[in-house]
């Protein structure tokens, strides 16, 4: 039965370690625009380039919602969802990762 029960939370831990693998960080481009691209860094700040505007900020990441918060030094918070490889902006912007 211990052995069972140490079995069990071996394989548990496992697939926590893989599932915490996957990783947001990464340079991410607009599926309807190429030119427009962000970049989240693992230091918990991030880089957008869209048409003629750079921008820089914050991000913090809601895992249980899979919501990824954008805080830009010059606006308000934007929450985006996070699904697979993709983020998904409130306009509508699809953000695909490279």
């Amino acid at each position: 039965m211990k052995r069972n029960i140490s079995l069990i939370c071996l394989f548990a831990l496992i697939l926590v370690l893989f599932g915490c693998s996957k990783s947001i960080y990464g340079t991410y481009v607009n599926r309807d625009n190429p030119n427009e691209y962000m970049i989240l860094k693992s230091d918990g700040t991030f880089f957008f380039r869209s048409t003629g505007v750079n921008s820089v900020g914050k991000y913090e990441i809601e895992i249980e919602n899979d919501v990824i918060i954008f805080e830009h030094e010059e606006g308000h918070p934007i929450r985006s969802k996070i699904q697979g490889n993709k983020i998904l902006t409130p306009g509508g912007r699809i953000w695909i990762k490279k």
